[in-house]
């Protein structure tokens, strides 16, 4: 059975990290968390800092205040070079608070959507029944434990479950191709893999 960790996004990062908090996107930055190919132009517009306070180092992974996974050219080769699949690579423009132009960033669309959360083995939250956002209610709202269908994850290294989209797994290949290389911006918990079939 293959090993597959929950990549914590905003950890294991530099000292003073730079946190992305202004968007000018060519697409609403919803599309980009429902696990399906967009169709892009060849830029996807433009992530930038808008205080003095959130300028610093940028991480490999991008801290930003959108949630989206945004990959630093080394960690898209080191990805790429490892033959991790499941990531439509989609440019994106950085700019620090000076306005200086940072190089090589890609936000990465996680095209890998499962239905693979096992609801037996795995420790979770409800919206309530009469929770104020009626769509939300009865769907998962937390996830402490988590325990995913190692069946539903075959021929992947990186996903989001139907059941939970906000969270990002990721396969032994993925953690494999990061930590070597000294990449920063994720670290990784490992989540416990079912064996038996849906």
């Amino acid at each position: 059975m293959s090993r597959w960790y929950w990549a914590i996004s905003c950890d294991n990062s530099v000292d003073d990290p730079l946190v992305v908090d202004r968007a000018d996107l060519a697409i609403d930055p919803q599309l980009l968390t429902i696990g399906e190919y967009v169709e892009a132009t060849s830029h996807l517009g433009r992530l930038s800092v808008s205080k003095a306070s959130n300028d610093g180092m940028p991480d490999d992974v991008l801290q930003n205040y959108l949630g989206l996974p945004v990959y630093s050219a080394r960690l898209r080769k080191a990805l790429e070079l490892a033959g991790v699949v499941g990531i439509q690579f989609l440019s994106v423009e950085v700019v620090s608070f000076s306005g200086q132009g940072i190089d090589g960033y890609s936000v990465a669309n996680i095209v890998e959507r499962r239905r693979a959360l096992d609801f037996a083995r795995t420790d979770y939250e409800l919206f309530p029944v009469d929770h104020f956002v009626e769509s939300l209610r009865g769907k998962v709202r937390a996830l402490r434990n988590a325990t995913l269908k190692g069946d539903q994850l075959k021929s992947c290294d990186v996903v989001r479950l139907f059941e939970f989209a906000s969270s990002v797994y990721v396969s032994q290949r993925f953690k494999d191709a990061f930590e070597p290389c000294g990449c920063t911006g994720y670290s990784f918990r490992e989540v416990s893999v079912s064996e038996a079939p849906s």
